[in-house]
């Protein structure tokens, strides 16, 4: 059960962050975040479904202070789809510069999700460092997620220089390392959904597809998922109605969003 009135839950197979409780009318901030951080959680969450993403930032200065761990895994998620460029600014130095794996490993994953080009080499040099590390394993995946399927069909001497062609092809390819990449490609939304189409009969198809879509459109997925067991013909639909519908144009390639507003 929730120890705060404001704390909140998450159903991933579910209404994701649709499901969060509505707030009270003019509810205010705490004069220190550090005083009731799940107010100011629940706050950044709900003002940056309207596009205001102000509260990001404090999202990143609770993040492994309050000793709760549910409060840093959502501290985590709300970076990860609704952080600004400036939040990953600073996690980008934290990553370079954190003696604690754990804490490494956390804002790697933050990092993977928005998925600018140039945090492929310090993905790459935060799982060399730490080689043998069963958490640093993760790191494999949050680099095969941006690169995509060509990762495998490079001929190279070992999974560093793998890593680094297709980083290279791919920076020679776009022309510029801040370049936002998923699959292999530029990432869009609507580029994420042409991808969801195709991969939506695969079995090894990911949650998180369904997540990010979910969080850049606000589009209620819960449909796609019973007894968390993937439902491809309604996920399929929900796809196929947001490419036909003119609206979906208004996405454009290399921005994020985050329930259908830009994020700066």
């Amino acid at each position: 059960m929730p120890q705060n009135e404001f704390q909140f839950q998450i159903d991933y197979y579910g209404d994701f962050y649709l499901g969060s409780p509505p707030l009270p009318e003019g509810l205010q901030l705490p004069r220190d975040p550090f005083d009731d951080p799940w107010r100011v959680c629940a706050l950044a969450l709900d003002r940056a479904k309207q596009g205001d993403f102000e509260l990001m930032p404090v999202m990143l200065q609770l993040y492994g202070k309050t000793h709760d761990i549910a409060l840093d895994h959502r501290c985590l998620e709300l970076l990860s789809n609704a952080g600004t460029s400036a939040c990953f600014a600073k996690i980008v130095e934290i990553v370079k510069n954190e003696p604690d794996l754990s804490r490494v490993i956390d804002f790697c994953g933050v990092l993977a999700a928005r998925g600018e080009l140039s945090y492929i080499p310090i993905l790459l040099d935060k799982h060399l460092s730490n080689k043998g590390s069963e958490e640093a394993e993760r790191l494999t995946d949050y680099i095969e997620g941006l690169l995509g399927r060509q990762l495998f069909s490079i001929e190279a001497d070992d999974y560093e220089d793998a890593v680094m062609l297709c980083y290279r092809k791919l920076l020679s390819e776009l022309g510029d390392e801040r370049t936002l990449v998923s699959q292999g490609e530029r990432y869009g939304v609507s580029h994420l959904a042409r991808f969801i189409l195709q991969d939506i009969q695969s079995p090894y198809f990911l949650l998180r597809w369904k997540l990010q879509f979910e969080a850049a459109t606000g589009i209620n997925c819960s449909a796609w998922y019973k007894a968390k067991k993937l439902q491809p013909l309604a996920a399929t639909a929900t796809i196929e109605t947001f490419l036909e519908n003119p609206d979906s144009c208004k996405y454009e390639d290399g921005v994020r969003y985050f329930f259908g507003h830009k994020i700066p």
